[in-house]
């Protein structure tokens, strides 16, 4: 088939005014002028007032955590953790995940996210819920081993091998898995092994790095490093590093997963993305769970981490329209390690339409810059992962709206109960 739309941003180069996208077996073969991809006698699908983006990529989710939206508003980090999130987490069973999991795809699918990595438990139900919507993952096992004994450290390390293991390369190859210690304020370094790739929280607050320095006698990055894990691993939030631990990262082949939104709400603080970005770290963008930040909108997560840099930077030039849309595409589609993010031959032909039509979108000067500051989840149209239609004109094809939500709203209220 052949997709049309009078903008079509493949990110790696200048957008195309009138531009057509080739697919043919789930993969990106021609991208140009309409004019010059058509002729090759494949289905044209054709999107006016449009423009044809690479799926956008949520890097850093708990996809089962949209069950506690609104749950604990206002509160700071340990008590929304101590006093709200985990009491009510040790009730949740593998259903209420699974219905969570499914209500986060459906969400994320209509608001143009083709991929997402997933820290969480009960693993399995959110894989189910991946192959059944037909997105992408990266997805592993929270793993906690401080305040438990020998025993249960052993098991949570067996655990997160065992869904890493089962799970690697399902759903046809769209689930991919890591180990995923949930940060080094709560876990040793037994739960980080050298021979996986890693995904984990780092240096989201003050006093977590505090705890670490405490104990290890050196901070998270310096810690993760001393044990060799950094390399290729995806680390979310990344609020408080310093110039040093920037340079570690960047050396080493590491991912900041961004999350502005959760970090404000949380009062974390504010990451250093323009020093990660000129010291060459590959920095994406991720919502974190719904119970911090409300929401999985990553249209709202690009505008605001344009917006939020230039403010504490002072400098209007701070992170740019294009390189917000490439934190959001192509970074994140790098730190899952997907070939996508970006419409050139050979890439996973994971699409997606946004209608620019609207309103609040017109004029389009700039279509890169309407994308960004303008646009918003709801104009999404059409969404195509792996070149399967998943969402057609608003309509969410591969999974049951209605019933996705009722599910959720029935485990949330007993959770909540």
């Amino acid at each position: 088939m052949i997709l049309r739309a009078d903008h079509v941003l493949p990110v790696t180069s200048p957008p195309v005014e009138d531009g057509g996208v080739l697919v043919r077996d789930g993969l990106i073969q021609e991208v140009g002028p309409f004019e010059e991809v058509k002729g090759s006698g494949e289905e044209v699908h054709r999107f006016e007032g449009s423009a044809l983006i690479p799926g956008l990529v949520n890097a850093h989710c708990h996809s089962g955590m949209t069950l506690l939206r609104g749950y604990a508003d206002d509160v700071s980090l340990n008590s929304w953790l101590r006093d709200y999130v985990w009491p009510v987490e040790s009730r949740m069973n593998e259903e209420d995940v699974g219905a969570g999991a499914s209500l986060a795809c459906a969400e994320m699918l209509l608001g143009g996210v083709t991929g997402f990595a997933d820290m969480y438990f009960h693993m399995g139900a959110i894989a189910a819920a991946v192959e059944e919507s037909g997105m992408r993952a990266l997805l592993s096992y929270g793993m906690i081993d401080v305040g438990k004994d020998e025993n249960g450290a052993e098991a949570e390390l067996e655990e997160g091998r065992r869904f890493a293991e089962e799970y690697g390369g399902a759903a046809e190859g769209r689930i991919e898995t890591a180990l995923g210690p949930h940060s080094p304020e709560t876990c040793s370094a037994r739960m980080y092994p050298r021979d996986s790739r890693i995904m984990t929280h780092v240096s989201e607050t003050e006093s977590g790095v505090t705890s670490v320095v405490e104990r290890e006698g050196q901070g998270p990055v310096e810690f993760l490093d001393g044990i060799g894990v950094l390399d290729g691993a995806l680390l979310a939030h990344g609020v408080h590093l310093s110039g040093e631990e920037m340079e570690i990262l960047a050396e080493r082949g590491a991912h900041v997963a961004h999350c502005p939104s959760s970090n404000l709400k949380l009062g974390s603080g504010v990451a250093p993305v323009r020093e990660l970005l000129e010291v060459g770290v590959n920095v994406c963008l991720g919502t974190d769970g719904a119970a911090s930040n409300n929401n999985l909108d990553m249209f709202h997560e690009t505008r605001l981490a344009a917006l939020l840099h230039k403010g504490v930077a002072e400098d209007a030039t701070t992170v740019p329209a294009e390189t917000a849309l490439e934190m959001a595409t192509l970074n994140g589609a790098e730190a899952l390690g997907v070939d996508a993010g970006a419409l050139e031959p050979g890439k996973h032909a994971d699409i997606v339409a946004v209608d620019l039509s609207t309103p609040h979108d017109t004029p389009v000067d700039d279509p890169v810059s309407a994308l960004v500051y303008s646009a918003k989840s709801g104009d999404v149209t059409d969404v195509f992962v792996a070149g399967e239609h998943v969402v057609r004109d608003g309509d969410l094809r591969s999974l049951d709206l209605e019933r996705v939500v009722e599910t959720a709203e029935r485990s949330a209220e007993r959770l909540r109960g």
